[in-house]
Formats: C-alpha cells, sequence, structure tokens
C-alpha cells in the first residue's frame, strides 16, 4: 500500500489508520520546507501536485489543510481536494485532522488562512445535494472525485476519545482537533 504524508514537518507518525493498517507500508512524505527532510519538496498551493493519477491508497494530512488556501476561496477547495482524488487509487482513503471549529487555536495560529468543517467537506459527495445537506446545487459542477465522510473503523494511537459526533467528527479530550476520514467513491 502507498501512502502520502502531506505537511508533515519531521513528525511522520501515523496517527490515523484503518484498523489493521498501524504503520506505514510505503510512504512518501510532502513538505515545504526542506529542513524538514521531505520525499518531495512541494507547496500545496501550487496545482498541480507532483504525483501521477492514482499513485497513493491513502493520502494523510496532519494539521496542515488549514494552513492552504483562503478562506472564501471555494474555487481552491474543490481545485485541491480535486488534486486529492487525481492522485488517489479508486476505492482509496484521506485521514484528516484540522482545528475544531471551537478550539483556540483555530485562528489563534497566525498561519492559519482557513477552517475546514463538516459542512464544507459534505459539499465533497453528490448525494449531499438535493437532500438539505448543502444550501445550492452551484459548486456540484466542480466536483470531479466524490468522497464520503465518516469514521469507518478507523482509530487514533495514543489519545482517548471525549465524544463520537453525529456527522462523522471525533474529538480529542483537549477538544481541540477535529479527525475524519474520507473514502473516496467515484474517479
Amino acid at each position: 500500500m502507498r501512502e502520502l504524508l502531506i505537511g508533515s514537518g519531521k513528525n511522520t507518525g501515523k496517527k490515523l489508520f484503518k484498523v489493521g493498517y498501524e504503520s506505514w507500508d510505503c510512504l512518501t512524505t510532502l513538505d515545504l520546507d526542506a529542513d524538514a527532510n521531505p520525499d518531495v519538496i512541494h507547496d500545496l498551493n501550487v496545482f498541480p501536485y507532483p504525483f501521477a493519477h492514482e499513485t497513493f491508497d491513502e493520502i494523510h494530512a496532519y494539521n496542515v489543510l488549514e494552513h492552504q488556501g483562503s478562506l472564501g476561496d471555494f474555487r481552491f477547495f474543490f481545485d485541491q481536494w480535486n488534486e486529492f482524488g487525481r492522485i488517489t487509487k479508486p476505492g482509496g482513503a484521506f485521514f484528516g485532522i484540522v482545528p475544531h471549529s471551537g478550539s483556540v487555536w483555530l485562528w489563534g495560529d497566525p498561519g492559519h488562512t482557513r477552517t475546514i468543517t463538516p459542512e464544507m467537506l459534505s459539499f465533497l459527495n453528490h448525494d449531499s445535494y438535493g437532500e438539505g445537506k448543502t444550501q445550492s446545487d452551484y459548486y456540484k459542477s466542480l466536483v470531479k472525485y466524490q468522497w464520503q465522510f465518516g469514521w469507518h473503523n478507523a482509530k487514533r494511537k495514543g489519545e482517548g476519545w471525549r465524544e463520537q459526533m453525529g456527522d462523522g467528527r471525533w474529538e480529542m479530550e483537549d477538544g481541540g482537533q477535529t479527525l475524519w476520514k474520507a473514502d473516496m467513491l467515484t474517479c
């Protein structure tokens, strides 16, 4: 299995995983900072990403997505997720950790340029349109790769869980982060 860890810095531990896949199998790291010694140096704000179509079984993004793009830039949001879809194999998965919307660190970190909420992620699945889960169909044509968000037997190493949210979010005991897994539905 090939995995991509984006924006990892020097921390390359596998924080989220499918049960039975607790360790990296064939990891590629990507970071903007050359001092982090990543396998690939690349700015995630620049498309396309330097990988072939359908390269990875899993993509992992731990506390990095909030550093790209800007709040309200819907084109960047959909372009980035379409790029993740392009480099993910059919049936692949995306694991993410972002600051929780109630965390003081969401906007307390001067490098954070946007928030990623479960409501935003619902726009990446065509089934969400027209069911009252999204407010309009305006963005539907921008979705090239569909994702299904949820938890699906994933685990986190270390800290316990305080609460499972009904919309697929899990909160860490400190209440500071939202964790999720997405399965690619279509290519």
